[in-house]
Formats: C-alpha cells, structure tokens, sequence
C-alpha cells in the first residue's frame, strides 16, 4: 500500500439529530488492493463519510477486511459520494425514473476492472435502474453459484431497486451458512447494501430479525451487517447484540455467554460493530479490535451509556 489512510472528517448534521461525528478515513486514489481469488476487487478512492467502508488496516485480518470492503466500496460507493453528506439512507422511491438495465452478455467472465467500470457505467452517477423479470430471475439464481454469488449481489445492490432488495432480502432469509472462509461475501454485501434502498420501514425490521431475532443469521459478520442497515434504517432493536459483539473475546463477554467460547476471527466484526454504534451514539470511535481487554470493555461500555438499549 502507498501511503497511509488520510483522515477526512465532515461536520455534516447527523441523520439522527445527533452531534457530528467522525466516520471513516479518505483512501488514497494510489491504493490498490488486488489478490489472486476471482471475488476480489479493487478498493477505489473513498470520498465519503458514510459508515460503510473499512477503517485503517491492521495486521492479523488485513487481506479479510479489505476484501470485503472494497466490496462494499464497489457496491455502495456511487451513491454514497453523489451526496457527500451521512444519510439513513438512499431513498430509492425519490427518483424520477427506474430505466430498466440490461447486463452484459460477458458480466460473468470478464476481468475484475472491466466488471467495475460495468457496473459504474450501467449506473451512472446516482442512478437507479431496474431488472425484467427475467434477469431478477437470473441474478437470484446466482447469488446461490458460489462462483457468482458476488457479481449477482453486487448488481442487485448497486440498483438500488425495490424489486431488487426483495431478492437480496430472499437469500439473507434463507440463513445459509457458507463452509468457505470468506464464503459469505455476497450476503456480507446484500446486508450491508439495504439501507440504501429507502426508508422501507419492513426492511428494518426484518434485518433486525436476522440481525438479532429468535433465529439470526449463522454467519457473525453477515449479523453484524444486518444489524448495522436496521439501524440506518431507524431500528434500534439490534443494539444489545451489537453491543454483545464488542465484548467477544473479553471477561465481560465471557460473563454474559452470547459468545462463548468466542469465535477465533471476530476483529472485522468487532470493528464494524463498534463503528456503527459510534455513529448512532454520536460519540468518536474509540474502539480497537488490537486493545487490550479492558479498554474494549471500556469502550463498549461508555457507547452503551449513550445508546436506547431494549430491554426485550
């Protein structure tokens, strides 16, 4: 990597009414993040300050986090820097039209860049574009083929299209476990992509249930990015489970039993936790997955302190 992450903090009003605070670093336009695996793409320059992308690196799950957050960034970076500010979401419901998008007969066999400049040019600017029936079709049929579950995620996500977020919603619901370490990319992205969908109020709701319902998804980080759009999109139900999550791996944790014995690579969810419960809080992220037991309990327990926690 060339150079280290700028910071860029914006003193945007906070969407809930809730003081300014800072949210993610402002990559260089220099880094590059590349690797052999075929679901891999790049991470483009990050000029927003939504709570999406991947805070700065830190040994011991790098090549996890910057996999799945450029990713993300892919997914979710256009709508994000059309506005520049923080916002609950992308109301969908407020464009003037839906044109409909045909995919490239190529989408699924093309090189890594040549699909993102695809999916940049099928959705240009702040677009929203729907499918025909028989694409959804298609696309729902390949977020279940492992070899394109990613590609298929990442157009239904960057339409931003009602149709669309049933189908990604669909496959969350389906609470499917993946063998593969890094399998579950493409509910990672599906998660994280429905808060952009508007201010649909059964959206946060069932993400709240998959988030922290009496039967959650299996996958920790795919919870943790259900939990995370519930709350963008005004469900606060998930924040305890949040919560649970910064503790995993301390006394406190341990004490409470919701992870235990604590799962052996959790730092990306940790992260993603702490950064989403920071924003509502309106507190700075002080949070680390590298601190010591302590200062993670600490800080959990000062976001705690300004949270609407349930007592459901």
């Amino acid at each position: 990597m060339e150079g280290a992450p700028d910071y860029h903090f914006r003193t945007d009003e906070h969407p809930c009414g809730m003081p300014d605070v800072p949210l993610l670093p402002r990559w260089p336009s220099s880094c590059l993040f590349m690797s052999n695996h075929p679901n891999e793409y790049s991470l483009k320059t990050i000029n927003n300050s939504r709570p999406f992308v991947p805070a700065p690196v830190r040994n011991g799950f790098t090549r996890r986090w910057l996999l799945l957050g450029s990713l993300l960034a892919l997914a979710l970076l256009p709508a994000a820097c059309a506005s520049g500010t923080v916002s609950a979401t992308s109301d969908s419901e407020s464009s003037p039209s839906h044109p409909a998008v045909e995919l490239p007969t190529d989408w699924q066999t093309v090189e890594r860049l040549t699909f993102e400049r695809m999916v940049a040019e099928s959705f240009p600017g702040d677009t929203v574009g729907s499918f025909d029936k028989e694409t959804l079709g298609l696309l729902s049929a390949q977020l279940r083929n492992p070899e394109q579950d990613v590609r298929a995620a990442i157009w239904l996500a960057r339409s931003r299209d009602p149709q669309s977020a049933e189908v990604l919603l669909a496959k969350l619901e389906e609470r499917v476990l993946s063998p593969e370490r890094g399998g579950d990319a493409a509910d990672v992205i599906a998660a994280a992509a429905l808060a952009e969908f508007g201010s649909n109020p059964d959206f946060g709701t069932r993400l709240a249930q998959l988030a922290s319902g009496d039967t959650p998804h299996p996958d920790l980080e795919v919870r943790v990015e259900c939990a995370r759009s519930a709350l963008l999109l005004g469900n606060d139900a998930p924040i305890k489970f949040l919560l649970s999550v910064l503790l995993i791996g301390t006394n406190k944790g341990r004490e409470s039993g919701e992870f235990w014995p604590a799962p052996l690579r959790s730092a990306w969810a940790r992260e993603r936790a702490a950064e989403i419960l920071a924003w509502r809080s309106g507190l700075r992220n002080r949070y680390s997955a590298d601190a010591s037991i302590g200062d993670r309990e600490r800080e959990a327990a000062r976001l705690a302190l300004q949270l609407p926690i349930s007592n459901e």
